[in-house]
């Protein structure tokens, strides 16, 4: 997915809300990853630092992807080989859930 949309098997775009995806941690310190952060390319996490460093420290960690729980990315960014299949068990995991 590029941003909040995800292709439907018709090939039309879908809005996809971010707080859909299940919780996720870093492997390292067990905090949250911000999903806003990882799956809103427009906005982002509207807590985070802006860029000339305004508005509140969000509480999540924006230093993993979302998807593939790899560093550097975030999922919308995502090209991992893992991706495709990370995709369908988080939206399989948030179908679940509701």
């Amino acid at each position: 997915p590029t941003g909040q949309e995800l292709d439907k098997p018709s090939g039309t775009k879908k809005k996809w809300n971010p707080r859909s995806a299940p919780p996720r941690a870093n492997p390292e310190t067990g905090v949250l990853i911000c999903r806003f952060h990882n799956y809103d390319a427009k906005r982002g996490c509207m807590r985070y630092l802006d860029v000339n460093g305004y508005g509140s420290k969000c509480e999540y960690d924006h230093e993993y992807c979302h998807l593939c729980i790899r560093k550097g990315h975030r999922a919308y960014e995502c090209n991992s080989e893992d991706r495709e299949e990370s995709l369908v068990d988080l939206l399989l995991q948030s179908t679940s859930a509701n």
